[in-house]
């Protein structure tokens, strides 16, 4: 009987990072090494729109050092829906404007549609007064993030937790309830990690997402401007993912909440800013076989079938279509020789390499078994790279694989098409 290892789809997710400080950093020359998707946000702040746009324009200068593909949306022309279409699929976004939260002095209970999320331009070219708030909400039902996106918050309002400039120290109840809702509707757009640093270099984090090969956890201890009274607290609106403020440095007001993260810990910066140059080279790489043996190549995908060709050990393939299971179980994979001869291979009998997609959602699993743990679950239509192959006790071929987001392990090859 044929053993199944699918699964039904599952959604993966991403990295956002929002700033608003201006501060004065020293950008070297370096060539773009990545197709990094980066989109930097700056809204209107009023009379102080010049100077945020100043730092929007740095963040995007610092950007523009790793990655070809930097999108820079400005007031008086950053209105939801420009700033909707280029987020899709982005995986750094720095945002630089009015932060709105909850709690506030202002509202009694949260309006999801008004708060922790993006002030914008209510209308295009109307000036740097006219702002509209597009919360979590809006993040939530109309943005979709590259896998593995960061939020990076940089001198907004309750994004870490503070209150406005002014209102002195919250209690760290209110502040942990701000860091926690105004991380929540990024999440739920595909963010894996919301940072809020409402003091520190922003440009400092964006290189380290490109240049530390480290988890977020670790880049976020690591920051200039670290304090180190660090406390955690479990998320009580994104489950799985935890929060960590460190408070200190206090203001003029006594606010001392300007640092805060809610994220998946372990997510690496390699997942952030890799996924999008491993991709582009999963998508041009080809799947191929060698055969270990001595094998016949027949005209269809059985034993039963006429052998059309013998092959010794070491002769190469390219695999044309999809791996494809015979009723006892064992794989068998269509290939064209480099005469151009076409026919099927017992994958037992071959080890493959290159890149292949999953035809329907499958497990991916810590050993190349059915009963191997299950690590991740790749979506149908995702592409990835295989390393290398081994074939099991039913002449089964599994595929050691990397996904885009750096995930490694092994999954069923006769749910994989080249």
């Amino acid at each position: 009987m044929r053993s199944i290892d699918h699964v039904r789809p599952a959604i993966m997710a991403g990295v956002i990072l929002l700033v608003g400080a201006v501060l004065p950093i020293t950008v070297p020359t370096a060539r773009a090494a990545t197709a990094t998707k980066v989109v930097v946000i700056g809204g209107p702040v009023d009379s102080q729109t010049a100077s945020f746009e100043a730092t929007a324009r740095m963040a995007a200068a610092v950007a523009r050092e790793y990655s070809s593909d930097v999108t820079t949306i400005l007031s008086p022309n950053a209105t939801w829906p420009v700033v909707r279409s280029a987020l899709q699929g982005a995986n750094i976004v720095v945002y630089v404007g009015h932060g709105n939260g909850f709690p506030s002095r202002y509202l009694s209970t949260l309006q999801p549609e008004y708060v922790d999320g993006l002030g914008l331009n209510a209308s295009a070219g109307a000036g740097d007064y006219n702002v509209a708030y597009y919360g979590e909400s809006y993040l939530a039902a109309d943005v979709r993030l590259a896998p593995n996106a960061v939020v990076l918050l940089s001198r907004l309002c309750y994004a870490s937790g503070d209150s406005e400039w002014g209102a002195g120290r919250p209690t760290l109840a209110v502040a942990r309830e701000r860091v926690d809702n105004y991380a929540a509707g990024f999440i739920a757009a595909g963010a894996r990690a919301v940072i809020a640093d409402g003091t520190g270099d922003i440009g400092w984090y964006i290189r380290a997402l490109f240049t530390r090969h480290t988890t977020i956890d670790a880049i976020f201890r690591a920051a200039p401007d670290a304090h180190g009274n660090y406390a955690t607290f479990a998320s009580a609106r994104s489950h799985g993912y935890t929060a960590i403020m460190d408070p200190g440095g206090a203001a003029p007001d006594g606010d001392v909440y300007y640092r805060s993260m809610v994220s998946i810990p372990t997510l690496s910066s390699d997942s952030v800013v890799g996924s999008a140059r491993v991709a582009s080279a999963i998508r041009t790489a080809t799947l191929s076989a060698t055969a270990t043996a001595a094998l016949n190549v027949r005209l269809g995908p059985a034993v039963t079938r006429e052998a059309v060709a013998t092959v010794p050990a070491g002769t190469r393939f390219t695999v044309t279509g999809a791996i494809r299971a015979d009723s006892t179980g064992r794989t068998w994979a269509p290939v064209r020789l480099a005469s151009g001869r076409a026919g099927w291979i017992a994958s037992a009998y071959a080890t493959f390499s290159g890149a292949a997609r999953a035809t329907v959602a499958v497990n991916l699993r810590a050993r190349p078994s059915l009963t191997g743990a299950v690590r991740a679950t790749v979506p149908a239509g995702a592409r990835f790279t295989v390393l290398r192959s081994v074939a099991d006790s039913r002449s089964r071929s599994w595929f050691s694989v990397r996904l885009a987001d750096g995930a490694t392990g092994w999954v069923a090859s006769w749910f994989s098409v080249p």
